[in-house]
């Protein structure tokens, strides 16, 4: 427990310096007047770059529901099983909020764990195909009540898939194909 209350504070220590490094200092000669009676020296923190105010990242887990099969093999080729994961991880590469309820970001997703491809043509050979998925979205949030929002997102999609070949021939080809993404939700703030 004792650990623990430490890092909280750690944490809180950090973060209270990271929300006080963003606000704004006075000019000098602006004519308002420090609540200390120091002299103020030169503020040697470092400031984020303009076009970073109202950004952000975030990283998150989902879930991937796509469809492979022994559809995906070139003629001749056969499959005992497949293994689909489909627990993923998301990354908001860069987020920029225009207004309380607009934003736009990039993101990157992949599955935690690659599709294996299981004993092909009989062999005990298993390959793996990779995926990847990028985003570039518009966000946007209409409130509904004082607890209720709405959450929507639009914008493209591009699929990557890396496939495999056994002994110089294609089994599983690689493939690039974008798409709409879309993505409603409802929140509610329980307090």
């Amino acid at each position: 427990m004792r650990n623990r209350g430490l890092i909280v504070a750690a944490l809180t220590c950090s973060l209270s310096s990271f929300v006080s490094a963003q606000a704004a200092r006075p000019e000098a000669g602006d004519g308002t007047t420090s609540s200390s009676s120091a002299p103020s020296d030169a503020d040697t923190r470092t400031q984020y770059p303009a076009f970073l105010a109202n950004s952000y990242f975030s990283i998150a887990a989902g879930y991937i529901d796509y469809r492979f099969s022994p559809r995906q093999l070139e003629r001749g080729y056969l499959v005992e099983s497949i293994d689909v994961p489909h627990l993923a991880a998301r990354a908001i590469l860069f987020g920029h909020q225009f207004s309380k309820y607009v934003s736009a970001q990039a993101s990157y997703a992949r599955p935690v764990r690659w599709v294996a491809y299981r004993h092909i043509n009989g062999t005990d050979s298993d390959r793996l195909v990779w995926m990847a998925f990028g985003g570039v979205t518009l966000t946007a949030r209409a409130p509904v009540t004082g607890r209720v929002s709405l959450y929507g997102e639009g914008g493209l999609g591009v699929t990557s898939r890396h496939g495999f070949e056994i002994d110089a021939a294609s089994v599983v080809r690689d493939a690039i194909f974008a798409s709409v993404l879309l993505e409603a939700a409802s929140n509610t703030v329980w307090i």
